[in-house]
């Protein structure tokens, strides 16, 4: 559901912002999961972290799927692990990546800022 709400903001705003909408299609296309291989090609990275990131149990299970496919592991592991972590939560990250991420006096403060502000919403 989610990806189909994201394609259709794509097609709705995307043109506005120059966008074409070829390129749209191009990137929502079915077909390109088949093409997945981690590569850094924006379109390849967004199938990649979409093919790794499915039908996962965890955040964990996502972000390794997404190493696997070889390449820039870099970039597919971190696309994936931003879907993994909107389909986890916080809580989903293995708590031990948690405390070896560096810059976390950086981090906090702002996930506490941003959890009070979803608590207000």
């Amino acid at each position: 559901m989610a990806w189909s709400e994201a394609a259709n903001i794509l097609r709705e705003l995307g043109p506005a912002a120059g966008l074409p909408m070829e390129e749209i299609e191009l990137v929502l296309a079915p077909s390109q999961r088949q093409n997945a291989k981690g590569s850094g090609y924006v379109v390849d990275t967004l199938w990649s972290a979409r093919v790794a990131a499915e039908g996962t149990a965890g955040y964990a299970d996502a972000v390794r799927r997404a190493i696997a496919f070889g390449n820039d592991t870099d970039t597919t592991a971190a696309v994936a692990g931003g879907i993994a972590g909107i389909r986890y939560g916080l809580e989903g990250i293995p708590l031990a990546w948690r405390r070896q991420l560096r810059g976390q006096e950086l981090l906090e403060p702002l996930q506490q800022a941003l959890m009070a502000w979803l608590a207000l919403s």
